[in-house]
């Protein structure tokens, strides 16, 4: 057995090492400008490979030379561009490989903010022999070069396009490991498995038994079962596109006056005609630090005409599919069975949450104290007045209590997993799934063992061991230049 234990243990992070020492990494020298395009006070121009100090040496003057300076220091000087009689104030920061993001030579200019100026500075460095830099590709090179894995580059994407306090949060835990570390869990448990079968497989023909199939299968089975729970994982914040908030109700409830007073503007058309919006309207809105996307909807009612039939359908569409819907009735009328069924629809078959909304709280109120009671049995209920600005505060409140409420009862999760991610991890399972009938119908430790390394190469797609050049080039396409 311990013969056979590292060979499997080697294959298992195969992958991950030749991206560390293979001859794939980039032999050239890249720069791009790293902070957003646009005027500003302070841009940075980076550059990342084995000329990078040469390279930046040739543009920045200073009384410490680049190549002396240690590791993570700075040197204040002048950007000088002879042709374009420039000279500019700027500080260059060196940091040597392998201590660097990308652990190349990192070389990085800050300078003013001027596109002009850094335009000019870019192709004095290119002239110098530095290439333009690719989408992503620093970040690309940090993974190839083994600095992060791609579950960890893909969470650089989404701290730079996280829209609130919680996605950036949940995306540092991301950057930090967090999905990393589940992963190599499971990994590091199949490669125990893989070897103790793999020894099995050599001493067959000797009638020695190291494994027991049904064992073998039961642990199979605990694997799977984890990746499943995985792979079904919900985060215990909201998700990354935003709290999907439908605005839904009867006509003429002040569902589109309600939209403009939580996000503070005329988005939505507001008349006392019923049925003035015909389609969904939305806008995000941040409360607190999480995203919600407001969905304005039309009113919900028997259709007069075919337009109004198709809104009505959108609006029952985006009730259906929202992760928290506001029910807004009319408090200066009394319930009605039109709204009534709403609350009974909503209410009865949804999985998220209902906060019901008494709109118009300025007016005599003529909602029942019975009804008031009815509404209230199976959900939160707020009183506002959209027009006067009354109670939005304690609306919030209550938005903000139902989603957390609604995300810490699905999942404890600190992480997102993705599409890519959520395809590899049923590969694995359905990989595992053929292991285990194969230990079952005793059709042989190898087939069990090929299942097994199936398994292993799946996971290993989801933090970037053994992921398709392609897949890669799809992923840094996203990002952008620079970083």
């Amino acid at each position: 057995m311990d013969r056979v234990e590292p060979d499997v243990r080697t294959q298992a992070v195969q992958g991950t090492r030749a991206r560390v020492t293979g001859p794939q990494h980039p032999a050239d020298t890249i720069v791009a400008t790293s902070s957003p395009a646009g005027r500003s006070p302070r841009a940075i121009i980076r550059l990342s490979g084995p000329e990078a100090v040469g390279i930046a040496s040739a543009v920045f003057t200073s009384d410490r030379p680049l190549g002396l300076l240690p590791s993570y220091s700075s040197a204040a000087g002048f950007v000088v561009l002879p042709r374009q009689h420039i000279r500019c104030p700027a500080t260059a920061y060196v940091m040597p490989a392998p201590r660097s993001y990308t652990r190349e030579d990192v070389v990085e200019l800050h300078t003013f903010g001027a596109p002009p100026l850094l335009g000019a500075i870019a192709d004095a460095l290119m002239a110098e022999g530095a290439r333009p830099a690719e989408p992503g590709e620093f970040t690309r090179r940090a993974f190839l070069n083994g600095r992060i894995d791609l579950t960890q580059a893909e969470a650089v994407q989404a701290v730079i396009r996280a829209r609130s306090e919680t996605e950036l949060r949940v995306a540092q835990l991301q950057l930090g490991g967090s999905f990393t570390q589940a992963i190599e869990v499971l990994r590091r448990d199949i490669v125990h498995l893989l070897a103790e079968v793999e020894a099995s497989i050599d001493f067959v023909d000797q009638d020695i038994e190291l494994v027991e199939p049904a064992a073998v299968a039961a642990r199979v089975e605990q694997i799977r079962s984890e990746i499943g729970s995985l792979a079904g994982a919900e985060p215990a914040v909201p998700p990354k596109e935003g709290v999907v908030t439908a605005i839904f109700g009867p006509p003429n409830a002040g569902k589109s006056s309600l939209l403009n007073a939580l996000i503070g503007a005329e988005r939505a058309i507001v008349t006392r005609v019923p049925g003035t919006t015909r389609d969904t309207i939305e806008h995000v809105v941040e409360m607190d630090g999480i995203a919600f996307r407001l969905v304005d909807t039309a009113g919900v009612r028997r259709a007069a005409h075919v337009v109004e039939e198709q809104a009505i359908s959108r609006a029952d569409a985006a009730a259906k599919s929202a992760d928290l819907a506001l029910l807004v009735v009319d408090g200066a009328r009394p319930l009605g069975d039109d709204t009534r069924k709403l609350w009974e629809r909503l209410t009865s078959r949804r999985s998220a949450a209902v906060v019901t909304v008494i709109n118009k709280s300025d007016l005599p109120a003529r909602l029942s104290a019975s009804d008031e009671g009815q509404l209230a049995q199976r959900c939160p209920i707020v009183r506002v007045s959209a027009l006067l600005g009354d109670g939005l505060d304690d609306l919030r409140a209550a938005m903000l209590s139902a989603v957390r409420s609604d995300a810490i009862d699905r999942s404890t999760h600190p992480f997102w997993p993705g599409a890519r991610h959520r395809a590899a991890l049923r590969s694995a399972s359905d990989a595992l799934g053929r292991a285990g009938d194969a230990l079952a119908g005793r059709l042989g430790l190898e087939f069990a063992a090929a299942d097994l390394h199936d398994a292993l190469t799946a996971l290993g797609d989801v933090v970037g061991a053994t992921t398709a050049a392609d897949i890669l080039d799809t992923i840094f396409s996203r990002f952008c230049i620079g970083k």
